[in-house]
């Protein structure tokens, strides 16, 4: 069924998804907490298709089937609900004529720039540097101040430095015989994680490998400026000293979750609970596939 859905054209696709969803106004209304209307005006009922016998379906199981999102459905619903026939219009994503266009000087100046991994045969080594420097030198006798900042990804993580810490937590708490259930445990596994921060002054060899970034200035294109690896505790500053309220929903969850904690730890959880208030202002944080979720529930019912 996912293959003969996909060899399908893109309209036939968003059709057949059509015909599969049946809409109507919503008969239940969920009340919420923060008081404010859903957006959400109406339900949906989903079918698959079984020798030509529809055959009702919950909303994740048309959504694995074909691999789509919520978006996707609500967007050709919403096609097909403003069709009188019933049959989708055309999508006509990237068939109009507004493209945005970038100017060919922009393109050049962008084709002139490079991008690097942490190979250190290819980025870390003396002849990128020296290339960076002579392209800084050359623009100050042009009389452009220019600054190049060379970032390096972690190796294995590609998107901060502070992963590489929070993987050796999770390999320290994989690893670790230690029960960890409450905040003071976390606290614990922490200090057992070790740390070796690199700490290059002036004069010292440099250590590519350990290098994450590197500066040239117009000020100085003769000077390197460059950062290892540093794992110190940052300074945080909480951005307020009083307790937040929550909804009360949420509230009696976390009552009800108290006789699953373990004996050792639910002394503190309670203690927690008890120090949690319920503020009528709180945001009700349901998002609309569990919202979507939730309506679907109660108008079957």
């Amino acid at each position: 069924m996912f293959t003969d859905f996909y060899n399908l054209p893109l309209e036939a696709q968003n059709q057949f998804i059509a015909n599969l969803v049946e809409e109507q106004i919503k008969k239940i209304e969920r009340k919420r907490t923060d008081g404010k209307e859903s957006r959400r005006k109406y339900s949906r009922k989903y079918n698959l298709l079984k020798n030509a016998a529809r055959i009702k379906v919950c909303q994740i199981m048309i959504l694995n089937t074909f691999d789509l999102t919520l978006k996707k459905v609500k967007v050709i619903t919403g096609k097909k609900r403003l069709s009188e026939s019933g049959i989708c219009a055309e999508d006509r994503s990237g068939k109009h004529s507004n493209h945005p266009t970038v100017p060919d000087t922009d393109k050049e100046e962008i084709r002139k720039h490079i991008k690097s991994d942490c190979c250190r045969g290819q980025t870390k080594n003396i002849y990128l540097p020296l290339m960076f420097m002579t392209i800084l030198e050359e623009f100050k006798n042009l009389g452009r101040e220019v600054a190049i900042t060379h970032k390096f990804l972690v190796p294995g993580h590609t998107h901060m430095e502070a992963d590489t810490i929070h993987a050796l937590i999770e390999k320290t708490r994989k690893t670790t015989t230690a029960r960890v259930d409450i905040p003071r445990d976390w606290a614990n596994l922490i200090r057992m994680i070790p740390r070796k921060p690199h700490i290059i002054t002036n004069g010292d060899s440099v250590l590519w490998n350990k290098i994450r970034w590197i500066q040239y200035t117009h000020d100085r294109p003769d000077l390197l400026r460059k950062r290892t690896r540093n794992l110190q505790n940052p300074q945080i500053t909480p951005i307020s000293n009083k307790l937040l309220g929550i909804p009360e929903n949420k509230l009696k969850y976390l009552q009800d979750l108290q006789p699953y904690i373990d004996e050792n730890s639910r002394v503190y959880y309670s203690q927690f609970i008890s120090t949690l208030t319920v503020s009528p202002a709180a945001i009700d944080t349901l998002t609309d596939e569990e919202d979507d979720i939730y309506d679907s529930i109660n108008n079957d019912n």
